[in-house]
């Protein structure tokens, strides 16, 4: 068994020091069998852009990247994003991602990444040094990550990991968990903290099992924005369980959100970077120069695309109104319909009395509730008939084209009450035909109704012309969702002509989709 546990070491660690060296510069491995170290073949980074800034990113995580360098970032994505990632390293090793986030209205932002290294043609070895068949390693990592804003200016976020590897014959997998913070104190400042494997991920290979230490990184950004330019510089110090302090440093400079350019410095060793962002496609590159493998590049390529959180709490907002509005309008369907039935059931009564005049005034109620309310609209058109007829009898001869005119005009203005006019429509027809009893008898009631108020308020013009623009203000008001300022209009044109039906039934329509938007919580 003790024989069994050394080979399987010994091939372990050739192969991963192998892995390693041929992929990270930087990434020594630290540790002996049964310690896979504080670092792994996934340190390599996230991003270009936060390459080329030497990976200081612990307190920029702004972008995709936060899913590695600290998940409390995510809430900072502003759209629904994807981003591929392509590390060509040494020969046939290379390294990728890709990368997926969504905001999500009150609820938090998640993410989930899969980064994956290979490497073909690797030379095996046995445990005398002999070379054996040639050999691909493969290893993932699957992380899914939540973020959520806790208060203004701070944010927490954690990842779940998922390690597999297929190495040789030995296959493994492990499982880990990340915590972040982010707070941002001023609207300068920045700081943050990531605590990598606080579940620590176990790997069990035959007699061996390997682990990953606990790292934690603090990081500080600042960053000041001039004209169209944007600077930031970032600092992250770290340390684990198994190593010792690892300090980074990075700037980037922007142009108008258009192009950027970065450099970082750690461990001895310079990096650039730039970007290009056209609409919501970002292309970044990082320049990684290494003293062992000399120049690495490094691309990344994103694209951000849906709704930002402020478009979906106006989708939100307008899906809720349209709902609400529906509801509203179902009820108040009810309302209009039972306004004009009792309307149209007075006019009825005096229609059986041949009291047309009233009977017209009562189904014009009717309709001005319900304008397609099917009885009062045939009651109309009986009644205006029954008042022609009425007219003409009075005289027992046939009228002229301009008589029936002024009748039919005067008919016209009596259903809108407004009397003044109609009266001068009859007055005239009256001259024509002056012995006819019952257009004096019209003309009398309509000069009845006028003095007693029975009609609407008598307005002046000037007092008709501001409730008429007071109500498609208000119309206007409602239209652009501004509910109690539509209301507060009404109220003013109800206040000059308290008998306007449309500005009463869009008030009372109004008021109950307030009432019911305030029942789902929105004011």
């Amino acid at each position: 068994m003790k024989k069994t546990a050394v080979k399987t070491g010994i091939l372990k660690i050739k192969l991963t020091a192998l892995t390693v060296l041929a992929l990270f510069c930087f990434f020594p491995l630290q540790g002996a069998p049964g310690d896979y170290g504080s670092e792994n073949v996934f340190m390599a980074g996230a991003g270009s852009r936060p390459d080329g800034m030497a990976g200081a990113f612990t307190a920029v995580a702004d972008d995709l990247s936060a899913i590695h360098y600290n998940p409390a970032g995510l809430v900072l994505v502003k759209k629904q994003e994807i981003a591929l990632l392509y590390y060509p390293l040494y020969e046939a090793v290379s390294y990728g991602s890709v990368s997926y986030g969504q905001p999500l209205l009150n609820f938090g932002t998640i993410g989930a990444a899969l980064f994956m290294f290979s490497a073909d043609g690797m030379e095996g070895y046995d445990t005398d040094g002999n070379q054996t068949s040639d050999f691909k390693n493969g290893q993932y990592k699957a992380a899914l990550s939540y973020a959520r804003k806790i208060t203004d200016g701070f944010s927490a976020g954690a990842n779940f990991d998922i390690y597999y590897s297929n190495m040789a014959r030995f296959n493994y997998a492990g499982f880990g968990a990340d915590i972040g913070v982010l707070y941002e104190p001023f609207s300068f400042l920045r700081a943050g903290l990531i605590a990598r494997n606080l579940i620590t991920p176990a790997f069990s290979m035959q007699s061996v099992t390997e682990t990953l230490g606990r790292t934690y990184t603090l990081g500080v950004m600042a960053k000041h924005k001039y004209a169209d330019f944007e600077f930031k510089a970032a600092y992250d110090i770290s340390a684990g369980e198994k190593e010792g302090f690892k300090d980074r440093v990075g700037i980037e400079i922007k142009w108008a959100g258009i192009t950027g350019a970065r450099a970082g410095y750690t461990d001895g060793e310079f990096t650039f970077g730039a970007g290009l962002y056209l609409y919501d496609i970002k292309f970044d590159y990082a320049f990684v120069s290494n003293g062992s493998f000399g120049r690495m590049d490094r691309y990344t390529l994103s694209y951000a695309f849906g709704m930002t959180l402020e478009d979906q709490k106006a989708h939100r907002r307008r899906s809720i109104y349209a709902e609400v509005r529906r509801i509203v309008e179902e009820r108040l369907k009810i309302k209009l319909k039972e306004e004009a039935e009792a309307y149209y059931r007075r006019a009825y009564a005096y229609y059986l009395r041949n009291e047309f005049e009233d009977a017209l005034t009562e189904a014009e109620k009717s309709l001005e509730w319900k304008k397609d309310y099917e009885p009062s609209l045939k009651m109309k058109k009986i009644l205006e008939e029954k008042l022609k007829e009425k007219i003409k009898s009075g005289e027992g001869t046939d009228y002229s084209g301009d008589t029936d005119a002024y009748i039919s005009a005067g008919i016209e203005l009596y259903e809108k009450k407004q009397y003044d006019e109609a009266i001068k429509q009859w007055e005239a027809a009256l001259k024509r035909r002056p012995g006819n009893k019952a257009l004096r008898s019209l003309i009398a009631k309509a000069k009845k109704d006028m003095e007693s108020g029975s009609g609407k308020v008598r307005l002046t013009r000037e007092q008709k012309e501001a409730a008429d623009r007071m109500y498609y203000l208000a119309v206007n008001s409602y239209t652009e969702g501004d509910l109690k300022g539509a209301v507060e209009m009404w109220k003013k044109v109800l206040a000059i002509n308290p008998d306007d039906v449309k500005s009463v039934r869009d008030l009372r329509k109004t008021q109950a989709e307030i009432e019911e938007l305030k029942r789902r919580g929105i004011e």
